[in-house]
Protein backbone atom coordinates (compact mmCIF):
# COMPACT_ATOMS: atom_id res chain seq x y z
CA UNK A 1 0.00 0.00 0.00
CA UNK A 2 1.26 3.28 -0.45
CA UNK A 3 2.01 6.33 2.03
CA UNK A 4 -0.17 9.15 1.88
CA UNK A 5 1.86 12.15 1.56
CA UNK A 6 2.88 15.33 -0.47
CA UNK A 7 5.62 16.96 -1.96
CA UNK A 8 8.60 15.76 -3.92
CA UNK A 9 10.86 12.78 -3.74
CA UNK A 10 14.07 11.30 -4.71
CA UNK A 11 15.04 11.00 -8.42
CA UNK A 12 14.94 7.04 -9.26
CA UNK A 13 16.27 5.50 -11.75
CA UNK A 14 15.44 7.45 -15.39
CA UNK A 15 15.62 10.54 -13.52
CA UNK A 16 11.81 10.81 -12.83
CA UNK A 17 10.94 12.30 -9.45
CA UNK A 18 8.80 10.05 -7.43
CA UNK A 19 5.86 11.44 -4.86
CA UNK A 20 6.04 11.56 -1.85
CA UNK A 21 2.64 9.86 -1.79
CA UNK A 22 4.51 7.28 -3.81
CA UNK A 23 7.01 5.92 -1.58
CA UNK A 24 7.04 2.50 0.09
CA UNK A 25 5.69 2.29 3.54
CA UNK A 26 9.22 1.76 4.65
CA UNK A 27 9.97 5.23 4.65
CA UNK A 28 6.61 5.76 6.55
CA UNK A 29 7.75 4.16 9.39
CA UNK A 30 11.20 5.84 9.64
CA UNK A 31 9.66 8.85 9.61
CA UNK A 32 7.53 7.49 12.71
CA UNK A 33 10.33 6.03 14.57
CA UNK A 34 12.35 9.34 13.97
CA UNK A 35 9.31 11.70 15.41
CA UNK A 36 8.69 9.36 18.44
CA UNK A 37 12.50 9.39 19.43
CA UNK A 38 12.56 13.00 19.24
CA UNK A 39 9.53 13.04 21.91
CA UNK A 40 11.15 10.26 24.02
CA UNK A 41 14.74 12.41 23.97
CA UNK A 42 12.48 15.11 24.90
CA UNK A 43 11.10 13.49 27.81
CA UNK A 44 14.19 12.49 29.11
CA UNK A 45 16.00 15.71 29.47
CA UNK A 46 12.67 17.88 30.70
CA UNK A 47 14.02 17.32 34.56
CA UNK A 48 17.27 18.67 33.92
CA UNK A 49 15.95 21.89 31.20
CA UNK A 50 12.73 23.00 33.43
CA UNK A 51 11.86 24.07 36.82
CA UNK A 52 11.00 22.11 39.69
CA UNK A 53 7.50 20.57 38.30
CA UNK A 54 9.19 19.57 35.38
CA UNK A 55 7.88 22.31 32.77
CA UNK A 56 10.32 23.42 30.12
CA UNK A 57 11.95 26.67 31.11
CA UNK A 58 11.61 28.49 27.87
CA UNK A 59 7.59 28.68 28.00
CA UNK A 60 5.89 26.88 30.76
CA UNK A 61 7.51 29.64 33.81
CA UNK A 62 6.05 32.58 32.43
CA UNK A 63 3.04 31.56 31.24
CA UNK A 64 4.43 30.71 27.70
CA UNK A 65 2.82 28.21 25.29
CA UNK A 66 3.37 26.93 21.94
CA UNK A 67 1.12 28.42 19.24
CA UNK A 68 -2.37 26.78 19.35
CA UNK A 69 -1.71 25.85 15.16
CA UNK A 70 1.14 23.95 16.25
CA UNK A 71 0.30 22.09 19.63
CA UNK A 72 -0.30 18.80 19.95
CA UNK A 73 -3.18 17.19 22.31
CA UNK A 74 -1.80 15.80 25.47
CA UNK A 75 1.90 17.14 25.17
CA UNK A 76 2.28 20.36 27.28
CA UNK A 77 5.26 18.58 28.58
CA UNK A 78 7.07 18.99 25.28
CA UNK A 79 9.01 22.10 23.94
CA UNK A 80 7.93 24.30 20.97
CA UNK A 81 10.82 22.86 19.31
CA UNK A 82 9.67 18.85 19.44
CA UNK A 83 6.20 20.02 18.74
CA UNK A 84 7.03 21.49 16.02
CA UNK A 85 9.56 19.08 14.54
CA UNK A 86 6.55 15.87 15.00
CA UNK A 87 4.07 18.11 13.56
CA UNK A 88 5.85 19.21 10.37
CA UNK A 89 6.79 15.49 9.76
CA UNK A 90 3.62 14.75 9.65
CA UNK A 91 1.17 17.32 7.81
CA UNK A 92 2.28 16.35 4.83
CA UNK A 93 0.64 13.02 5.09
CA UNK A 94 -2.59 13.76 6.56
CA UNK A 95 -3.10 17.06 4.09
CA UNK A 96 -2.78 14.63 1.60
CA UNK A 97 -5.13 11.91 3.00
CA UNK A 98 -8.16 14.74 3.81
CA UNK A 99 -7.37 16.23 0.08
CA UNK A 100 -8.12 12.76 -0.96
CA UNK A 101 -11.36 11.82 0.97
CA UNK A 102 -13.98 14.27 0.23
CA UNK A 103 -16.03 14.91 2.58
CA UNK A 104 -19.85 13.86 1.77
CA UNK A 105 -22.83 16.07 2.59
CA UNK A 106 -26.02 14.63 2.76
CA UNK A 107 -27.34 17.75 0.63
CA UNK A 108 -25.26 16.75 -2.38
CA UNK A 109 -27.50 14.62 -4.01
CA UNK A 110 -30.09 17.59 -3.68
CA UNK A 111 -27.04 20.14 -5.63
CA UNK A 112 -26.50 17.85 -7.94
CA UNK A 113 -30.26 17.61 -8.77
CA UNK A 114 -30.69 21.83 -8.80
CA UNK A 115 -27.96 21.84 -11.40
CA UNK A 116 -29.74 19.97 -13.84
CA UNK A 117 -33.43 21.45 -13.44
CA UNK A 118 -34.12 23.89 -16.08
CA UNK A 119 -35.16 26.61 -13.32
CA UNK A 120 -33.13 26.35 -11.12
CA UNK A 121 -34.92 24.99 -8.01
CA UNK A 122 -35.43 21.25 -6.72
CA UNK A 123 -38.72 20.56 -4.66
CA UNK A 124 -40.31 20.80 -3.10
CA UNK A 125 -39.88 17.58 -1.25
CA UNK A 126 -40.53 15.99 1.82
CA UNK A 127 -37.18 16.31 3.93
CA UNK A 128 -37.93 12.92 5.48
CA UNK A 129 -38.24 10.58 1.95
CA UNK A 130 -35.24 12.76 0.97
CA UNK A 131 -32.77 11.60 3.38
CA UNK A 132 -34.36 7.75 3.22
CA UNK A 133 -33.31 8.01 -0.65
CA UNK A 134 -30.34 9.74 0.02
CA UNK A 135 -29.29 6.46 2.26
CA UNK A 136 -29.91 8.48 5.42
CA UNK A 137 -31.59 7.87 8.65
CA UNK A 138 -34.15 10.65 9.21
CA UNK A 139 -34.30 9.85 13.07
CA UNK A 140 -30.82 11.48 12.77
CA UNK A 141 -31.22 14.49 11.67
CA UNK A 142 -33.32 17.47 13.38
CA UNK A 143 -35.66 18.22 10.91
CA UNK A 144 -36.71 21.45 12.04
CA UNK A 145 -33.22 22.57 13.34
CA UNK A 146 -31.73 21.74 9.21
CA UNK A 147 -34.88 23.43 7.78
CA UNK A 148 -34.70 26.33 9.84
CA UNK A 149 -32.31 29.06 8.03
CA UNK A 150 -33.25 32.56 10.08
CA UNK A 151 -29.69 34.00 9.32
CA UNK A 152 -26.91 33.89 6.64
CA UNK A 153 -25.10 31.55 9.41
CA UNK A 154 -27.64 29.39 9.65
CA UNK A 155 -27.43 28.28 6.09
CA UNK A 156 -25.50 25.04 5.60
CA UNK A 157 -21.19 25.58 4.29
CA UNK A 158 -22.22 23.25 1.34
CA UNK A 159 -25.68 24.88 0.30
CA UNK A 160 -23.34 28.67 0.81
CA UNK A 161 -20.19 27.46 -1.52
CA UNK A 162 -23.09 26.30 -4.26
CA UNK A 163 -24.84 30.30 -3.86
CA UNK A 164 -28.33 27.86 -2.83
CA UNK A 165 -30.81 28.68 -0.81
CA UNK A 166 -32.77 26.42 1.52
CA UNK A 167 -36.42 27.30 2.07
CA UNK A 168 -38.65 25.35 4.71
CA UNK A 169 -42.60 25.45 2.81
CA UNK A 170 -44.53 23.95 5.41
CA UNK A 171 -45.94 20.54 5.44
CA UNK A 172 -45.38 18.34 3.16
CA UNK A 173 -47.38 17.14 0.10
CA UNK A 174 -45.51 14.07 -0.86
CA UNK A 175 -44.65 12.33 1.45
CA UNK A 176 -44.28 12.93 5.71
CA UNK A 177 -43.25 15.50 8.24
CA UNK A 178 -42.04 19.01 6.30
CA UNK A 179 -40.68 20.11 3.09
CA UNK A 180 -38.39 22.24 1.66
CA UNK A 181 -36.98 23.68 -1.48
CA UNK A 182 -33.63 24.25 -3.53
CA UNK A 183 -33.16 27.79 -5.19
CA UNK A 184 -29.78 28.15 -7.10
CA UNK A 185 -29.19 31.99 -7.95
CA UNK A 186 -25.53 31.90 -8.95
CA UNK A 187 -23.72 35.30 -7.42
CA UNK A 188 -26.77 36.26 -6.00
CA UNK A 189 -27.07 34.58 -2.53
CA UNK A 190 -26.98 37.70 -0.57
CA UNK A 191 -30.72 39.26 -2.14
CA UNK A 192 -31.77 36.33 0.44
CA UNK A 193 -30.78 38.07 3.26
CA UNK A 194 -30.74 41.96 5.18
CA UNK A 195 -27.36 42.67 5.78
CA UNK A 196 -27.62 45.08 8.69
CA UNK A 197 -24.00 45.39 8.49
CA UNK A 198 -24.70 47.64 4.83
CA UNK A 199 -26.36 50.10 6.98
CA UNK A 200 -24.38 53.40 9.41
CA UNK A 201 -25.88 52.56 12.68
CA UNK A 202 -23.05 54.38 14.58
CA UNK A 203 -25.11 57.86 14.64
CA UNK A 204 -28.05 56.59 16.83
CA UNK A 205 -30.27 59.37 18.16
CA UNK A 206 -30.23 59.76 21.87
CA UNK A 207 -33.90 59.94 23.53
CA UNK A 208 -33.28 60.59 27.47
CA UNK A 209 -36.21 59.35 29.24
CA UNK A 210 -34.16 59.00 32.39
CA UNK A 211 -36.18 60.34 35.60
CA UNK A 212 -34.19 63.85 35.02
CA UNK A 213 -34.23 64.03 31.22
CA UNK A 214 -36.17 66.03 29.66
CA UNK A 215 -38.28 64.38 27.47
CA UNK A 216 -39.57 62.42 29.64
CA UNK A 217 -41.72 65.33 30.88
CA UNK A 218 -44.26 65.20 27.77
CA UNK A 219 -45.50 61.47 28.36
CA UNK A 220 -48.62 60.59 30.87
CA UNK A 221 -47.92 58.71 34.01
CA UNK A 222 -48.51 55.37 32.24
CA UNK A 223 -45.59 55.97 30.20
CA UNK A 224 -43.52 57.11 32.86
CA UNK A 225 -44.79 54.24 34.91
CA UNK A 226 -43.42 51.90 32.18
CA UNK A 227 -40.38 53.82 31.92
CA UNK A 228 -39.72 52.91 35.43
CA UNK A 229 -40.47 49.38 35.67
CA UNK A 230 -38.54 48.91 32.24
CA UNK A 231 -35.39 50.08 33.99
CA UNK A 232 -35.65 47.98 37.08
CA UNK A 233 -35.77 44.70 34.90
CA UNK A 234 -33.13 42.76 34.79
CA UNK A 235 -33.74 41.64 31.27
CA UNK A 236 -36.04 41.95 28.09
CA UNK A 237 -38.17 39.67 26.06
CA UNK A 238 -38.83 40.60 22.46
CA UNK A 239 -42.38 41.67 23.73
CA UNK A 240 -41.06 43.97 26.20
CA UNK A 241 -38.64 45.65 24.04
CA UNK A 242 -41.76 46.29 21.25
CA UNK A 243 -44.15 47.63 23.58
CA UNK A 244 -41.64 50.21 24.52
CA UNK A 245 -40.67 51.19 21.32
CA UNK A 246 -44.79 51.72 20.81
CA UNK A 247 -45.43 53.00 24.40
CA UNK A 248 -42.42 56.03 23.86
CA UNK A 249 -43.77 56.42 20.38
CA UNK A 250 -40.42 55.18 19.22
CA UNK A 251 -41.94 52.91 16.68
CA UNK A 252 -44.44 56.13 15.25
CA UNK A 253 -41.25 57.98 14.93
CA UNK A 254 -39.25 55.66 12.65
CA UNK A 255 -42.04 54.43 10.53
CA UNK A 256 -43.96 58.57 10.10
CA UNK A 257 -46.86 56.93 11.70
CA UNK A 258 -49.62 59.55 12.49
CA UNK A 259 -50.15 58.83 16.08
CA UNK A 260 -47.32 60.30 17.79
CA UNK A 261 -47.94 57.09 19.83
CA UNK A 262 -49.43 53.72 19.18
CA UNK A 263 -51.98 53.44 22.15
CA UNK A 264 -54.13 50.20 21.40
CA UNK A 265 -52.08 46.68 22.00
CA UNK A 266 -50.92 44.76 19.63
CA UNK A 267 -51.55 41.57 18.49
CA UNK A 268 -49.69 38.16 18.52
CA UNK A 269 -50.37 35.50 15.99
CA UNK A 270 -49.50 31.90 15.87
CA UNK A 271 -51.49 29.70 13.73
CA UNK A 272 -51.11 27.60 10.47
CA UNK A 273 -50.68 29.56 6.83
CA UNK A 274 -50.60 28.64 2.96
CA UNK A 275 -49.53 31.22 0.67
CA UNK A 276 -47.85 31.35 -2.91
CA UNK A 277 -44.89 33.19 -3.79
CA UNK A 278 -41.38 33.51 -6.30
CA UNK A 279 -38.51 33.03 -4.51
CA UNK A 280 -36.14 35.36 -6.58
CA UNK A 281 -36.70 37.51 -10.08
CA UNK A 282 -34.39 34.93 -11.80
CA UNK A 283 -36.25 32.13 -10.51
CA UNK A 284 -39.97 33.10 -11.12
CA UNK A 285 -41.28 29.86 -10.34
CA UNK A 286 -44.19 30.35 -8.07
CA UNK A 287 -44.12 28.03 -4.92
CA UNK A 288 -46.24 27.09 -2.25
CA UNK A 289 -45.81 27.38 1.71
CA UNK A 290 -48.45 24.65 2.19
CA UNK A 291 -50.52 24.49 6.09
CA UNK A 292 -47.33 25.64 8.17
CA UNK A 293 -46.97 26.91 11.34
CA UNK A 294 -46.01 31.03 11.38
CA UNK A 295 -45.55 33.02 14.89
CA UNK A 296 -45.97 36.50 13.99
CA UNK A 297 -44.01 38.75 16.64
CA UNK A 298 -46.63 41.94 16.30
CA UNK A 299 -49.39 42.91 14.09
CA UNK A 300 -50.64 46.25 14.35
CA UNK A 301 -53.14 48.64 12.31
CA UNK A 302 -51.91 52.01 11.93
CA UNK A 303 -52.39 55.75 9.65
CA UNK A 304 -49.29 57.43 7.82
CA UNK A 305 -50.68 59.92 5.04
CA UNK A 306 -53.72 59.33 5.65
CA UNK A 307 -53.38 55.18 4.49
CA UNK A 308 -54.59 52.36 6.51
CA UNK A 309 -51.41 50.02 6.51
CA UNK A 310 -51.00 46.53 8.44
CA UNK A 311 -47.59 46.79 10.00
CA UNK A 312 -45.98 43.23 10.23
CA UNK A 313 -43.12 43.45 12.85
CA UNK A 314 -40.25 40.74 13.20
CA UNK A 315 -38.13 41.34 16.74
CA UNK A 316 -34.77 40.08 17.68
CA UNK A 317 -32.80 40.24 20.50
CA UNK A 318 -29.39 41.24 20.17
CA UNK A 319 -26.19 41.96 17.72
CA UNK A 320 -26.37 42.69 13.81
CA UNK A 321 -26.72 39.98 11.68
CA UNK A 322 -27.39 39.29 7.75
CA UNK A 323 -31.67 38.36 9.02
CA UNK A 324 -33.40 35.90 5.79
CA UNK A 325 -35.74 37.36 4.13
CA UNK A 326 -38.34 35.09 4.51
CA UNK A 327 -38.43 35.51 8.27
CA UNK A 328 -40.22 38.92 7.40
CA UNK A 329 -41.73 37.67 4.13
CA UNK A 330 -43.90 35.06 4.92
CA UNK A 331 -45.72 36.49 7.94
CA UNK A 332 -46.20 39.24 5.79
CA UNK A 333 -47.66 37.44 3.31
CA UNK A 334 -49.74 35.20 5.74
CA UNK A 335 -51.15 38.18 7.21
CA UNK A 336 -51.97 39.89 3.31
CA UNK A 337 -53.40 36.48 2.62
CA UNK A 338 -55.08 34.96 5.42
CA UNK A 339 -56.69 37.77 7.73
CA UNK A 340 -60.02 39.65 6.22
CA UNK A 341 -58.76 43.15 6.94
CA UNK A 342 -59.65 46.11 5.21
CA UNK A 343 -56.03 47.74 4.74
CA UNK A 344 -54.29 49.65 1.72
CA UNK A 345 -50.90 48.40 2.80
CA UNK A 346 -48.93 45.42 4.40
CA UNK A 347 -45.66 46.82 5.44
CA UNK A 348 -42.68 44.01 7.01
CA UNK A 349 -40.93 45.67 9.90
CA UNK A 350 -37.55 44.61 11.41
CA UNK A 351 -36.82 45.98 15.24
CA UNK A 352 -33.89 44.50 16.87
CA UNK A 353 -32.76 45.73 20.24
CA UNK A 354 -30.69 45.11 22.75
CA UNK A 355 -29.58 46.53 26.32
CA UNK A 356 -27.11 49.14 26.64
CA UNK A 357 -25.25 50.09 29.70
CA UNK A 358 -27.91 53.11 30.23
CA UNK A 359 -30.73 51.66 28.43
CA UNK A 360 -31.52 50.08 24.81
CA UNK A 361 -30.09 50.48 21.26
CA UNK A 362 -32.90 50.09 18.89
CA UNK A 363 -32.65 49.60 14.99
CA UNK A 364 -35.87 49.67 13.16
CA UNK A 365 -35.81 48.97 9.22
CA UNK A 366 -38.73 49.43 7.13
CA UNK A 367 -39.46 47.22 4.30
CA UNK A 368 -40.93 47.48 0.74
CA UNK A 369 -44.66 46.75 1.48
CA UNK A 370 -47.37 45.46 -1.15
CA UNK A 371 -50.69 45.77 -2.04
CA UNK A 372 -52.67 42.81 0.40
CA UNK A 373 -54.65 42.20 -3.59
CA UNK A 374 -51.19 42.09 -5.53
CA UNK A 375 -51.22 38.53 -6.77
CA UNK A 376 -47.51 37.81 -7.07
CA UNK A 377 -45.54 38.83 -4.55
CA UNK A 378 -41.18 37.33 -4.84
CA UNK A 379 -39.82 36.61 -1.53
CA UNK A 380 -36.11 38.03 -2.15
CA UNK A 381 -37.83 41.36 -3.66
CA UNK A 382 -38.19 42.66 0.13
CA UNK A 383 -36.11 45.45 0.31
CA UNK A 384 -34.98 47.99 3.40
CA UNK A 385 -36.47 51.10 1.89
CA UNK A 386 -36.03 53.00 5.07
CA UNK A 387 -33.42 52.69 8.30
CA UNK A 388 -34.05 54.28 11.76
CA UNK A 389 -31.16 53.79 14.65
CA UNK A 390 -31.92 55.30 18.18
CA UNK A 391 -30.35 55.04 21.61
CA UNK A 392 -33.31 55.11 24.58
CA UNK A 393 -31.73 56.42 27.98
CA UNK A 394 -34.44 54.92 30.60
Amino acid sequence: MDVVGGGAGRTGSGGRSTPRCQRTPRFGVVVALTALLAVRRERRELPHRGDATGTPASWGRHGNSPPASTRLPGSRFLSHATQTVVVSTFRPYFTALAQRVPIVSHWDSALDAVGETPNGIYGPRSFTDYLAEAGRDPTQHRTAAELAVDTRSQLPDRLAERDTMLLHLGRATDGPGPQFALVAVPDRLDDFFVDEREFYAHSREILDYTPGGGSRRMFGQEVQDLLDLSRSLPTFSETGFVNLALSTGLLSRALGLDGERVTVAPATVASSFSFGFEPHPERPTRLQYNDGQLDIDTLLVARRNGERVLLVVEARCGGRVALAKHTLGYPALAAATSLSLDVDRVVPVYLRARPADDGVRYSIYECSGRSPHEDRACLAGVQVIDDSHYELRI
